[in-house]
């Protein structure tokens, strides 16, 4: 290595040959000598011929040679590597063209006036070294060819090499079938003739960058369309801001832009056979075009942007202007039936599509109907002829919560596209939207008889907005702010409690009027409640019920819905009328359906009430009406198993219980809840409803850790994610029981509020895992935690968190990841015992919180009002800017109370 910092290549040689088993030694710093020659070629050189190794990825930046040749842009050193016929395919699972993708990875800038990094014009260096990148991947995929028709019949290998006459063709999307196909048959193929497993050709790889498309095109490939194994083609993987270009690029070659959805599904249905596939005159891919749009329409960091979406962002010359102007101006539709357009989704459609899927998930707290207005005013600046009843027709449609019946955007799930690169980073997938099909007849006939009602007041709305737009004579921005949002807050406070109450007598409910009251057990009496719940909550098991009150579905927005109050109470349940509820981690693993939850179900496992009734069984001495009681999880246990007879401990692990509160039961999202009094906690004097809702989950499960890791004063214990829900709680807890206290969390609201909540020491864990091992040794004197809990869902947390923990100790798992992955050596060589931990006894629970109370432990959280409040909870727990716990009160006789301990206005 020193003669390499020299540049001295005699001494160079003259180690090889006294050392040549110290070739690919790493340094302090986990490099090899070749990591350190990426600026001196002629050492690189000599080191590669004496068989360094080229792949190898140090550890200090996880980076290979190849990644640090990229990166500085060295023309001479790729020659040194292509020429040594090196394989280009870093991992199993990659592709050689992510050298070409990366290429465009390490040319990006800042703009002004806007702090996202954004792609910028390739250096003559870097162009350079895409020509040349080409050049040897072209010269390889002959090699491949000369191979496949010295040992494979002719007529298997036409389907594979469609070969042309009158032009070049270099075969690259189906590179990865010839490999296979030689393989099978028991050939060898060389490595660097290998393509990878991606199936992507050069056009998936280059962003949709023209000047790289041509170097492609003059190199003979012509995969302009080819798609990839998860079925996408180049379109799909092309940056936001060379979509135009691109396409304007394609027309160039021939290509046609046509907007023909048949034939469209021709091509993704797998009938290309029908289309010309390897020439031009073929249809760029319209699916493609469209779920580029709803990614357009979804990018909410141009709507907080000083550059305007299409003017500044997208049209860059009047070629791009004439090419969005075809693309907005068209009118031809999918054919779909659904009341959010008149005849089918158009290009229009999709766009802003894209705007209220991203404004219904986190980004509701950012996206406002002003900002749709402003894509709509700068989507016309550039379309003119645009119809402003199609955007009216949209946004009333998606303000009365009425159902697609069309193809619906949404998110890639992983194991449609476990990596992508996006806006030339590699990421992971949730940026990257797929569309999902239109549903069929039945289905359709089915939910539009469900909706009959909302689909009439969608009409009548309609053409009352069509006249009041021509009586008002206001601008469309002007027209939304000051007639359509006040209007339709009306229509949903009209609407809102609004039910069928004659089909309810008919189902046997009695229905009471506004303010009436019905007895319940024991003299007390209850009114109608709402309750906000994961879909239409299902009041009989009668077909009149199920025709009525529809289908229930996750993955959905949450409603208010009006559902009685329960009437029979268990001989162990409490009926209680809530005061302040709290969100979980886990409600959106029930939203996703992975918890079992039978829907319907009313949101919300953290509750708190006020006991209204008790049931028969349940002792004066413990709940009496009128006491403040924190809600138990689990409801019903059995009473025989193993674990009920077991100690206090163990019961709330009953593998019998009827169901668990918010999860597979009702929950605290409502005005009135049950729950059993076995598993609940009476809320002492001086803990307020806000601090103990967030407790009945978060706090007992971080609690019961803590008492499994049965800690003594003095001794350590580390947090991973100590900066989340339940980060922070462990944090003050430990604290309060005398431990040393080791916060690790990765974002910076995180680290912020672990140092707040008494955090010994705080370490970044965007640092790198083998940073944050390094810094837990170095403050725990080489010894570690003496106990860690992980409360991370990240894929590598558990193996961290069992890495910074000392030999023979304990980690305890809190977080619920779908799995968990441990490095062997924790087990085998480090002797880490590692514990499942969920929830705590009710015995623990009280004594935490009566912890919380003498030691006046507070909860960080972020208070919202009122059930119709849930939707702007949920977003910023999605936003991932949250810091602490989200809280709702429920209850509208305690919200002055709360807004006068948090100290915030009405």
């Amino acid at each position: 290595m020193l003669a390499v910092m020299n540049r001295s290549e005699s001494d160079l040689r003259q180690a090889i040959v006294m050392s040549p088993h110290e070739l690919n030694d790493c340094d302090a710093t986990g490099w090899t000598a070749l990591h350190l020659s990426v600026r001196w070629p002629t050492g690189a050189l000599i080191l590669i011929e004496a068989g360094a190794d080229v792949d190898f990825v140090g550890y200090s930046g996880g980076m290979s040679f190849l990644d640090l040749v990229l990166e500085a842009g060295s023309v001479e050193l790729l020659r040194i590597l292509g020429e040594a016929d090196y394989s280009f395919v870093e991992e199993s699972n990659s592709s050689q063209w992510d050298c070409l993708r990366n290429i465009g990875c390490y040319c990006r800038e800042s703009a002004p006036n806007n702090p996202r990094r954004i792609l910028c014009e390739l250096s003559a260096e870097k162009m350079m070294m895409a020509q040349l990148l080409v050049n040897f991947i072209a010269k390889r995929r002959q090699r491949l060819c000369d191979l496949a028709f010295e040992k494979v019949p002719g007529s298997v290998l036409a389907p594979l090499l469609p070969m042309k006459a009158d032009e070049p063709y270099i075969v690259d999307e189906k590179a990865s079938e010839l490999v296979l196909e030689l393989t099978s048959r028991g050939i060898t193929v060389p490595l660097p003739l290998n393509p990878g497993e991606k199936g992507q050709t050069g056009y998936h790889a280059i962003g949709g960058r023209p000047e790289l498309a041509e170097i492609l095109w003059k190199a003979g490939f012509r995969d302009v369309n080819g798609r990839d194994s998860f079925n996408m083609t180049p379109l799909s993987y092309c940056h936001l801001e060379y979509l135009l270009r691109f396409i304007g690029w394609c027309s160039g070659k021939g290509f046609v832009l046509n907007l023909d959805v048949e034939q469209d599904r021709a091509w993704y249905g797998g009938n290309a056979d029908k289309l010309d596939e390897f020439r031009p005159g073929q249809t760029l891919a319209t699916k493609s075009i469209y779920g580029k749009l709803v990614e357009l329409g979804g990018r909410k960091e141009l709507y907080t942007s000083p550059r305007r979406i299409f003017v500044d962002y997208l049209v860059s010359s009047e070629a791009d202007r004439r090419i969005a102007q075809k693309i907005f101006a068209a009118n031809s539709t999918d054919g779909c039936k659904c009341a959010c357009s008149t005849s089918g989704c158009t290009t229009r459609t999709f766009l802003f599509k894209g705007f209220d899927y991203v404004r219904g998930r986190s980004a509701s707290s950012v996206l406002t109907t002003c900002d749709l207005m402003e894509l709509y005013s700068d989507l016309k600046d550039v379309c003119n002829t645009l119809d402003a009843a199609e955007y009216l027709r949209l946004i009333t449609f998606e303000k009365l919560e009425l159902t697609h019946t069309c193809c619906r955007p949404r998110l890639a799930s992983f194991s449609e596209h476990p990596l992508i690169y996006h806006w030339g980073l590699r990421v992971a997938p949730n940026r990257v939207f797929r569309l999902s099909r239109a549903m069929g007849r039945s289905e359709i006939e089915e939910i539009r008889d469900e909706e009959a009602a909302d689909l009439q007041k969608l009409a009548e709305l309609l053409a009352e907005f069509e006249a009041k737009v021509v009586e008002l004579d206001l601008s469309i921005p002007d027209f939304i702010s000051r007639y359509w949002e006040p209007r339709m807050e009306q229509v949903l406070r009209e609407n809102e409690g609004s039910l069928d109450m004659e089909a309810l007598r008919e189902m046997g409910v009695k229905v009471y009027s506004h303010g009436e009251t019905a007895d319940l057990e024991g003299g007390h009496s209850h009114t109608w409640r709402q309750a906000f719940v994961w879909t239409l909550h299902l009041l009989s098991n009668s077909d009149h019920a199920r025709d009525l009150y529809a289908r229930a579905r996750f993955n959905t927005p949450h409603k208010i819905h009006p559902i009685p109050t329960p009437t029979s109470l268990g001989p162990h349940d409490l009926l209680l009328k809530t005061a302040v509820a709290s969100l979980c981690h886990t409600d959106s693993m029930v939203t996703a359906g992975r918890m079992g939850t039978p829907l319907a179900c009313t949101a919300s496992h953290e509750g708190t009430g006020t006991v209204i009734t008790t049931g028969a069984s349940v002792p004066t001495h413990d709940f009496a009406p009128g006491d403040r009681v924190m809600a138990g999880l689990p409801r019903s246990r059995c009473g025989q198993c193993a674990d009920c007879r077991g100690p206090d401990k163990l019961k709330h692990y009953c593998a019998n219980v009827k169901g668990y509160v918010g999860v597979t039961l009702d929950g605290a999202f409502a005005e009135y809840m049950v729950v059993d009094a076995r598993e609940s906690s009476r809320i002492p004097d001086g803990v307020a409803w806000e601090t103990a809702a967030p407790l009945a989950c978060a706090g007992v499960t971080v609690w019961g850790g803590l008492m499994r890791a049965d800690l003594k004063v003095g001794e350590t214990v580390a947090l991973v994610g100590a900066g989340g829900g339940l980060g922070h709680l462990g944090c003050r807890f430990a604290k309060a029981l005398g431990l040393r206290v080791v916060g690790i969390e990765a974002r910076e609201e995180g680290l912020q509020l672990a140092k707040e909540c008494g955090a010994d020491v705080v370490v970044d864990a965007r640092r790198g895992d083998e940073a944050v091992v390094e810094e837990v040794q170095r403050v725990t004197e080489g010894r570690g935690a003496d106990a860690t809990l992980n409360l991370s869902d990240a894929e590598t947390a558990a193996g961290v968190a069992c890495k910074v923990t000392k030999m023979h100790g304990l980690m305890v798992q809190i977080a619920q990841p779908p799995s968990v992955s441990i490095p062997m050596e924790q087990f085998i060589f480090r002797d880490i015992r590692v514990h499942g931990s969920l929830l705590a006894s009710r015995t623990d629970a009280q004594r935490m919180l009566d912890l919380v109370a003498a030691e006046k432990i507070s909860v960080k959280t972020n208070p919202f009002f009122g059930l119709r409040q849930v939707p702007d909870l949920i977003a910023l727990a999605q936003s991932g800017r949250m810091a602490g716990k989200g809280v709702l009160v429920v209850d509208e006789r305690e919200e002055a109370g709360v807004r006068g301990r948090l100290g915030i206005g009405s």
